[in-house]
């Protein structure tokens, strides 16, 4: 379960409607997962750590596009 205010879900709906709206980077996220599911086949935890760096770019970019917009 994940508190619906919790930083955890705004950083996943962030994530979620970055790739709604930018087809791209939807696909290169699938391709990643498609790699790292067969590198990572029976470890989840190595799977997740793996993918960790993409998920928090595409955040921390959605921040700092937010901020700029809003400074303006």
């Amino acid at each position: 379960m994940v508190e619906l205010t919790s930083d955890f879900w705004e950083q996943y709906l962030l994530f979620r409607d970055y790739l709604r709206s930018h087809p791209e980077t939807a696909q290169e996220h699938f391709k990643l997962k498609e790699r790292l599911a067969t590198k990572y086949r029976l470890d989840h935890k190595g799977y997740t750590d793996a993918k960790t760096g993409f998920v928090e770019s595409i955040i921390t970019k959605v921040r700092t596009e937010r901020e700029t917009c809003l400074r303006t």
